[in-house]
């Protein structure tokens, strides 16, 4: 019986799926190189005017911190030091005291 032209050869789906797989492990090598891909949850309430020092428990200096639930006014956090061992948070609001979960890699 002959083969139909219009069905891929065997072969040509073994060289599709090896690209696939190629292309998914090269994506999964860029996942894994984000700096925010490993990291830790902390949780921080703050007084207006104030600084928190929180332990991250990464065992390097973070790169970096995202902040999420956010109750009360984010555009006065951040960060004023970082070690291998903790993140200073400021809340530089005069009158409102903030809480918020960060994500610190």
């Amino acid at each position: 019986m002959g083969r139909n032209p219009a069905n891929p050869r065997p072969h040509q789906d073994d060289r599709r799926a090896e690209s696939l797989s190629e292309a998914a492990r090269a994506l999964q090598g860029q996942t894994r190189s984000l700096p925010f891909h490993e990291g830790n949850k902390v949780s921080v309430s703050m007084t207006a005017n104030s600084s928190k020092v929180v332990y991250h428990h990464l065992g390097h200096v973070p790169q970096g911190y995202l902040l999420w639930g956010v109750k009360g006014d984010e555009g006065n956090v951040s960060y004023t030091a970082k070690d291998d061992k903790t993140i200073t948070f400021k809340n530089a609001a005069a009158a409102a005291a903030v809480t918020f979960d960060a994500w610190v890699f």
